[in-house]
């Protein structure tokens, strides 16, 4: 987003439920459709060389005929009749990814199955060099299908330069992503609601003040009965604030008689990125599901 300029990571990390993987350097997402992340998505990518291909995924009833449908893809975009030439090389940890292309300065293209979400998964990249070849091959074989750690039952989840690992009882619902400030928003079945936070360009929007100050204006914005906050001892160096609130329930009564639901905020500044990161967890039966959350940033230490 706008505040990746100057504190970019070596590779972003792109990581929903059924797929991850890592972006070329220099490579941001700058459009997006993600109406429905259970089922399609896209995502446009552009560096300051310009636009630089279209990731997209849907869900599809069986098992693809991979090198039949780039086929065709290749044949109507070209406008011939007959399938073109295509050149296949395959990526990936186990060669399920395949890349395909006809000629110099032509469109070319990527796809791979995951059988466990039924999802195919189709990269499209403006333009056949050698060059780009070599710059996209990395993306293709760091692909994974992302599925819960066994042993631990998390979930990890990255876009827009925002990384989470959350208990894999809990889906992600909304992304919301702004210049300088994006959002992760996941729910559980209980709709036990957990909110992550990345905030660019800390500095000014602290205005000189403290994490803890920040933090709390951004809860308070949010209407929360705040009820406890305070700073605590910093970890790894970085400055950290707690905050305690209440907040109505969000299912049926509980949204107007019920009793307040129970939040938790952490937000903890990164002076190296000049970001913050933060993240609320509302439930009803909250000491019990605070534990589950506390280590939601894997990048914390």
């Amino acid at each position: 987003m706008g505040d990746n300029r100057h504190f970019r990571h070596p590779a972003f990390k792109v990581a929903l439920e059924g797929f991850a993987f890592e972006l070329p350097p220099g490579w941001e997402i700058t459009s997006y459709s993600l109406v429905n992340l259970l089922t399609a998505g896209r995502l446009s990518f552009a560096s300051e060389d310009g636009p630089q291909g279209q990731f997209s995924w849907r869900t599809v009833k069986a098992v693809p005929d991979i090198p039949r449908i780039i086929e065709e893809i290749h044949r109507r975009h070209l406008g011939e009749d007959a399938p073109p030439k295509i050149r296949f090389t395959r990526h990936g940890h186990d060669g399920r990814v395949i890349l395909a292309h006809t000629r110099y300065g032509e469109r070319f293209y990527a796809s791979v199955f995951n059988l466990r979400k039924m999802f195919l998964c189709e990269w499209t990249f403006p333009k056949y060099t050698k060059e780009n070849a070599d710059i996209v091959m990395p993306m293709l074989d760091s692909f994974a299908d992302n599925a819960p750690d066994e042993k631990t039952g998390r979930m990890f989840f990255a876009l827009f330069g925002l990384e989470v690992s959350v208990p894999q009882d809990y889906h992600l619902d909304t992304v919301e992503p702004y210049p300088a400030a994006v959002t992760m928003i996941f729910e559980n079945r209980k709709h036990y609601r957990i909110e992550a936070h990345r905030y660019g360009m800390a500095d000014i929007c602290m205005e000189g003040a403290g994490v803890l100050s920040f933090y709390h204006r951004c809860l308070y914005a949010k209407r929360y009965s705040i009820a406890e906050k305070r700073a605590v001892v910093p970890y790894s160096g970085f400055e950290t604030a707690e905050i305690e609130f209440r907040t109505r329930g969000r299912i049926g009564f509980d949204m107007l008689l019920g009793p307040w639901w129970k939040g938790f905020g952490c937000a903890f500044l990164k002076p190296q990125e000049n970001r913050i990161c933060a993240y609320e967890h509302i439930a009803s039966r909250f000491l019990h599901e605070r534990e589950k959350v506390k280590d939601i940033f894997p990048q914390k230490f």
